[in-house]
């Protein structure tokens, strides 16, 4: 079999430093199983985000290869035409898959092994593997992944492959000479699984997979690199692909999936902060976390048939926590209170420098005139917001306040602002 080609490959100007690797998997086109509509795309639109964060200097360490596996359906390669060259990606098969795996494998040993300065906040730099497609759930940890060329239709199940057993592999440091890998010189692990976990049958393992690529551990690992797996559904549940677009900034176009729409809305905003005093203003592993919790409750509102959609990622982790992207500065936002609308002579402005989506008590801005100074009870009037955001553009909200209204949030954008209404 060829080699399989990368979208980057920048290792020759990156030798000795931290760096970014990227397997991302994107199967919509299923060749004996029922198609999906959004793997693929969303797989994609990752890609082109890594491109436009790395370029903006938003990774902590810099991306030195992209390899990119896509099964497109004819409207996704479409698509993606702007996005990435048809002939510099490969189709998700199986054998394509697992050599793939094997690879980034061999990346991240080479950058720990190459790395001429560690760094105790983002060691080697950062690996990360996403996988869109159908998928299963056969009682592990993580689900089972299905290329473009599998059939579970008989026993045992096609080009199927176990992504417990990756994750394992790629974190676990198995040093025959009995000397692990120390932390400032580990990479840091990022797993993202955009499947299905159904349970189909009695299936096991060894329906799923009768042969794994590797040999299990027996021995306990002389270390673990630092990783964050998250999952988009629970074991034994369905992942979504929205019908709609979802009219939340910034936007994005279809098909994508529920979790990969949460998941790059949670990448642009890059809100929260770690509390490891190591990783300053550094969106973290946890600090994603938090995010795209927030990015998918705000995106499940309902399906088609008005249920409701699971709002959280299922995620596991080994520690430290660790730097995903370098944070944006705070914004400036100026919160404007005035009981009349048509008359701010008495408004009270406050200034907060605070990261985006904090919560905010009204009890803390009481305007004067309410004769309750010492009064924690909210009162009716119109809030306008100003920030200024990234592009240094001022960007305004009002909104009116409710009697009942005892505190809420706001969510910034680069152009956009939502707001957070309890009350509602």
């Amino acid at each position: 079999m060829a080699s399989l080609p990368f979208m980057i490959d920048r290792r020759a100007d990156l030798k000795g430093m931290a760096v970014t690797h990227a397997l991302l998997i994107g199967v919509s086109a299923y060749e004996h199983i029922s198609s999906l509509d959004a793997g693929a795309h969303t797989a994609g639109r990752i890609y082109e985000w890594l491109k436009t964060a790395d370029a903006a200097g938003l990774l902590p360490a810099p991306l030195a290869t992209v390899t990119l596996l896509l099964s497109t359906t004819q409207i996704e390669r479409q698509q993606l035409k702007t996005v990435a060259d048809p002939g510099m990606w490969a189709p998700a098969t199986c054998a394509n898959i697992l050599a793939a795996r094997n690879r980034l494998y061999s990346l991240v040993l080479e950058t720990e092994k190459g790395l001429k300065l560690p760094n105790s906040e983002i060691g080697a730099g950062t690996a990360i593997y996403y996988f869109g497609g159908h998928g299963a759930d056969v009682f592990r940890e993580d689900p089972i992944g299905l290329a473009c060329d599998a059939d579970d239709r008989e026993r045992p199940w096609v080009a199927c492959f176990d992504q417990l057993e990756f994750r394992e592999h790629l974190t676990h440091i198995v040093d025959p000479e009995g000397i692990s890998v120390e932390h400032p010189r580990r990479v840091r692990c990022l797993f993202l699984y955009d499947c299905c976990r159904g349970r189909e049958d009695d299936a096991t393992l060894q329906d799923a997979v009768p042969e794994l690529q590797y040999t299990p551990l027996i021995e306990e690992p002389t270390g673990v690199r630092p990783y964050l797996a998250l999952s988009a559904a629970t074991q034994g549940s369905p992942a979504w692909e929205p019908d709609r677009a979802i009219a939340l900034p910034p936007p994005h176009e279809i098909p994508l999936s529920f979790f990969g729409h949460g998941l790059l809305n949670a990448l642009n905003w890059a809100q929260d902060v770690s509390i490891d005093p190591l990783l300053p203003w550094q969106t973290s592993a946890q600090g994603l976390v938090d995010d795209l919790k927030r990015a998918m409750d705000e995106l499940a509102k309902s399906d088609i048939e008005g249920a409701k959609i699971p709002g959280a990622p299922v995620m596991k982790s080994s520690p430290p926590d660790f730097a995903l992207l370098r944070a944006r500065a705070a914004p400036f936002v100026s919160v404007m209170l005035s009981c009349d609308p048509e008359d701010v002579r008495d408004a009270k402005c406050i200034e907060v420098h605070q990261r985006v989506g904090e919560e905010y008590l009204q009890k803390r801005a009481l305007p004067p005139w309410t004769n309750h100074p010492e009064s924690y009870m909210p009162v009716p009037g119109m809030f306008r917001i100003r920030v200024t955001a990234r592009a240094g553009t001022p960007i305004e909200k009002a909104v009116r306040l409710r009697p009942a209204l005892g505190a809420w949030k706001w969510i910034i954008r680069d152009d956009a602002i939502a707001i957070q209404d309890p009350a509602d």
